[in-house]
């Protein structure tokens, strides 16, 4: 085009390029100018010897032993029950109750609670917020933003104006604690000028911590995506950052049912890890009618998930003997579908080591042959780990499941 046309002799063009120039150069004024009013120099320093002479402030527990004032983040899979972990979350802050019937709380009767909704459509949200059956006193403590409905849709942290938004709605309604669900409906690494992701993100994570500190929150909680596969079932899905950023974070995983099939009526495991938190895998159990999470007090995952299969193991063997047959090492993996090589061979061998152990199966030499018979042992009647199967029986008929 300008092989074809003289610019520099037309006056309207010049005109219109100067005034795209002052728009430009308006705009970056105006971008600069926000970032100077929300940022404010420091106090002072003083030395360490200074610091530790005063009186050193006590750790600011919100859920005690799981939840400092800081950054939380759940990871847990797709349908998996993160909303209603947050929403039991929620329910404890504003009513008292121990979190998960296990982790005291440490929140003012005075203090709200900010729920930003991002993927559940209102009415759904509301028909699950009905089921926890919040007293109207703890619910007058809870303001949401259901994205969906409301203006913004999902929040975009990188336009200045939705942050000004956000930090006014939290400050306006006294919210000390909020809830982000889900992350991924919230950074966009596109909005972040792409490239490197953890750049991206940690630049996010800047935004994220100037709304805590400017709304004067002491605390928040992300509910966010994992992988699929079962190695990345403890991870943050997404940049490295996203399980660096975080002050703790929890894994929550569903159980199995007697198949080995996720069991979304079931119950779920729960650990988490973070500066100053260690919380040892335990178990959840979860009340369909009311959405409550509970620690059941049984065994962890790993004991649970190595007791189905020495029991798979053992009915598999019995089947065999009851038609006149016994498995040798490789048919009986065959059937149970474990791996005999590869990443998870170990995992396997150790529910193999379980099933011999606890008497389920044994090993019998025939020539130069080993073969597996039954053995003697039986699953005690008190025992940790009790067939899901069964435990789904007696659950409520509900047509809702955890997500």
């Amino acid at each position: 085009m300008t092989d074809l046309y003289d610019f520099a002799d037309d006056d309207k063009f010049a005109d219109y390029l100067n005034g795209e120039r002052m728009a430009t150069l308006a705009r970056e004024m105006v971008r600069q100018e926000r970032a100077q009013a929300r940022w404010h120099p420091p106090e002072p320093s003083v030395s360490l010897a200074e610091e530790l002479a005063g009186d050193l402030p006590e750790v600011d527990w919100i859920v005690r032993d799981l939840a400092p004032s800081g950054v939380v983040q759940v990871n847990a899979a797709a349908k998996s029950g993160k909303t209603t972990l947050a929403l039991n979350l929620v329910q404890s802050l504003v009513t008292g109750d121990p979190f998960l019937g296990r982790f005291d709380v440490n929140f003012g009767t005075l203090e709200q609670v900010g729920y930003f909704n991002m993927e559940l459509g209102k009415r759904q949200m509301l028909q699950w917020c009905a089921d926890l059956n919040l007293p109207e006193d703890a619910g007058k403590r809870v303001w949401f933003y259901h994205a969906r409905e409301h203006g913004f849709g999902a929040m975009d942290l990188s336009n200045p104006q939705a942050v000004e938004w956000i930090i006014k709605w939290l400050v306006d309604h006294g919210i000390t604690y909020a809830v982000w669900d889900p992350l991924s409906k919230l950074f966009n690494p596109g909005s972040w000028g792409g490239g490197d992701i953890n750049a991206a993100y940690n630049a996010f994570w800047v935004v994220l911590e100037t709304i805590m500190r400017e709304a004067k929150l002491r605390g928040m909680f992300i509910a966010h995506h994992t992988g699929f596969s079962e190695e990345a079932g403890d991870r943050a899905r997404g940049a490295s950052a996203m399980m660096d950023c975080p002050d703790v974070n929890i894994a929550f995983r569903l159980g199995t049912d007697s198949n080995g099939q996720p069991d979304r009526r079931g119950p779920r495991h729960f650990k988490a890890v973070g500066r100053d938190v260690d919380v040892a895998d335990f178990e959840v159990g979860y009340t369909v009618a009311t959405r409550t999470l509970s620690a059941t007090g049984r065994a962890n995952r790993t004991d649970l998930e190595a007791e189905r299969e020495a029991l798979r193991a053992r009915d598999v063997v019995a089947r065999w003997q009851a038609d006149g047959r016994n498995p040798n090492k490789g048919e009986l993996f065959g059937e149970l579908g474990w791996e005999m090589t590869g990443r998870g061979q170990a995992r396997c061998q150790s529910w193999y080591a379980r099933a011999q152990h606890r008497d389920y199966i044994r090993i019998q030499k025939i020539s130069s042959a080993k073969i597996h018979t039954l053995g003697d042992g039986e699953p005690e009647a008190d025992e940790d780990v009790v067939r899901l199967s069964d435990r789904r029986k007696q659950a409520p008929k509900r047509s809702q499941n955890a997500q």
